[in-house]
């Protein structure tokens, strides 16, 4: 089987993540070949990201004419289905998948991905937290980069200069953020909301908070034998 090479995409890193898989293909010459084209998949529901990636994929060629680079993007909603589809086939897929960190655990113990370079895992390991890696490790190794600091169960972000125009103080405790919330937010004239003084920016934030809240408090959802518990006082009180 043709291992993949999972890269939860860091575009910077992922050149040097490129090269190392060109020098495992072979190849070489002045003009690209089939042997040193590199495949890689997207989601399509981040356009500015995807951008991003093939702003840098063309200047990467443009530096490396004997390497190609080819980035395909699909739904969301189709993406799982098809990754899990091609990294358990011996044949087809991509060479580079961007996906969420989490998949990791699953698909490196069935051999179907390419651990990381050594020094390459040796530089994220010295550069990002533990916490952002931790998913892409199996029996000792990363099989993959991280793309963002994603602290699922981390904490939040505050806008200083917003908290100092509405005079907002740093909150403490989580009745605190929901004073600050309602005092930060600010209406136009015609009662629509400007700048939400608490926001989610997107649904995951909801679940993590929630299950943070509950670890806060010394107790843990999750029982030992990998059911949840959500019916016990510290998880109604972070409700």
């Amino acid at each position: 089987m043709k291992k993949k090479f999972l890269v939860i995409v860091l575009m910077l890193a992922m050149i040097s993540a490129m090269s190392g898989v060109l020098t495992a293909c072979g190849g070489g010459g002045s003009s690209a070949s089939d042997e040193n084209t590199l495949t890689i998949w997207t989601h399509n529901d981040e356009d500015t990201w995807n951008e991003s990636y093939q702003a840098i994929a063309d200047a990467y060629m443009e530096a490396n004419p004997d390497v190609k680079i080819v980035i395909e993007s699909f739904p969301y909603d189709e993406y799982e289905t098809k990754i899990q589809t091609a990294l358990m086939s011996e044949e087809g897929g991509a060479d580079i998948y961007e996906l969420w960190g989490g998949w990791g655990v699953d698909f490196a113990p069935s051999g179907a991905l390419a651990a990381l370079p050594e020094d390459m895992e040796k530089e994220v390991r010295d550069e990002a937290y533990p916490s952002t890696y931790g998913a892409l490790e199996y029996d000792g190794k990363l099989y993959g980069i991280p793309q963002e600091f994603n602290i699922e169960c981390g904490g939040l972000l505050v806008n200083l200069n917003v908290a100092e125009q509405q005079g907002c103080e740093i909150p403490k405790n989580w009745n605190e953020v929901v004073k600050a919330g309602i005092k930060g937010t600010v209406k136009s004239d015609a009662g629509e909301v400007a700048i939400k003084g608490f926001d989610f920016v997107n649904w995951d934030g909801v679940m993590y908070l929630y299950t943070s809240m509950i670890l806060s408090q010394g107790e843990k959802y999750m029982k030992k034998d990998g059911t949840f518990n959500f019916s016990t006082d510290a998880a109604q009180r972070a409700g």
